[in-house]
């Protein structure tokens, strides 16, 4: 719900958010920018008393505190240089995960402005599955426009106020850490000593340092 200015008015402003059985939910606000939210809703909230239906889960953002929430076009290509064909008048768009299930989920940093990082996929719905198609997303414009910067699922941190970016698989032992200085144009390699199973990357709270823990 959005309230008046004095906070005694409400209105709706976006049905069904999804949500997990301890309260969280996929409800999140682009940091440091007024009025731009990302959120996860189900299209289908019947789903629950259909017997073998599954729920479908669709990604929006808002860009005026949530008067008009919108579909996230998709990238016009993925991270091969492959065309995604992907349109929003043909019901496609980018979905993005949240907090309330196991994929890493959107994320942005006060010290970062504009820069958003997620996983996701591109088609009608978010895939819920164990197993889903889960690549690696990346906008530099506060969620305006999204590139698939790596195929497969990823942990990802800012540093050096956004200056520095780094991420690593999450989902499999991984060799190396990815870095960019460039803010997802092009990336580079760090080898580690041996494989690795990269569970986090963390850095100092607001994400200004160029260090980072793995």
């Amino acid at each position: 719900y959005l309230s008046d200015a004095d906070g005694w008015r409400y209105s709706l402003s976006l049905k069904n958010n999804r949500r997990d059985t301890r309260g969280r939910c996929d409800f999140e606000k682009v940091q440091g920018l007024e009025g731009i939210y990302i959120a996860n809703y189900i299209d289908n909230p019947e789903y629950q008393d259909n017997w073998g239906e599954r729920e479908h889960v669709v990604t929006v953002m808002t860009f005026d505190k949530g008067g008009r929430w919108s579909r996230i076009s998709a990238p016009s290509h993925d991270a091969e240089g492959k065309d995604n064909r992907c349109q929003l008048d043909e019901g496609c768009s980018l979905h993005l995960h949240g907090v309330t299930d196991e994929w890493g989920p959107f994320y942005s940093t006060r010290s970062a402005l504009g820069l958003i990082m997620a996983t996701g996929n591109i088609g009608s719905y978010l895939d819920m599955s164990h197993g889903g198609n889960v690549n690696t997303y990346f906008s530099r414009d506060a969620g305006q426009s999204w590139y698939e910067v790596r195929k497969g699922s990823h942990i990802y941190e800012f540093g050096d106020h956004g200056a520095l970016m780094v991420m690593a698989k999450d989902r499999e032992p991984t060799q190396e850490v990815l870095y960019t200085w460039n803010e997802g144009r092009s990336w580079k390699t760090v080898p580690l000593p041996g494989i690795t199973d990269v569970d986090n990357i963390i850095t100092e709270p607001n994400s200004t340092a160029p260090s980072f823990v793995l």
